[in-house]
């Protein structure tokens, strides 16, 4: 891992290594987002520490986890929630869904989905945690109709 003024090596979630010098603390972790296309639907996926998909839960109003998984050496965690627009009063139910690694983690969020929903699409990819990241590789149908973000 970096180190304040030196280097660092980050692993996008499409498996592309990042090398990255300079004199700021280049080592805090970083985020990855990748689009992964499976039946008609496109689903953004992002990874991070566990911290981080933690803080996204709470950002998108997750109150606590109501199942648990154990899928691809990790856990698969699901909550709910809600989305709201405020103009039109439109509620829409929300699936949060974050796959727990030893260090870092992947979550999205399924529209009116089942926990079932959630195992079948982290079935769509398949998930390998690395020191600097994590990878999800598409299988089956499914595919990444773009690189990585990182």
């Amino acid at each position: 891992m970096g180190r304040p003024g030196g280097d660092v090596t980050h692993r996008s979630l499409d498996g592309v290594r990042v090398r990255l010098t300079g004199p700021h603390d280049l080592g805090r972790p970083c985020t990855s987002v990748a689009r992964i296309a499976d039946r008609g639907r496109l689903h953004e996926i992002s990874s991070g520490t566990r911290a981080d998909a933690l803080s996204w839960a709470d950002d998108i109003g997750v109150d606590r986890f109501d199942e648990e998984f154990r899928i691809q050496d990790g856990r698969l965690r699901v909550g709910r929630t809600e989305t709201h627009d405020p103009d039109t009063g439109q509620r829409d139910p929300v699936l949060a869904a974050m796959w727990e690694g030893r260090r870092h983690a992947v979550f999205t969020h399924l529209y009116h989905a089942r926990p079932a929903d959630a195992v079948a699409f982290f079935g769509t990819v398949r998930l390998a945690e690395h020191d600097d990241g994590i990878v999800a590789v598409p299988r089956g149908r499914a595919r990444r109709p773009e690189p990585a973000e990182l």
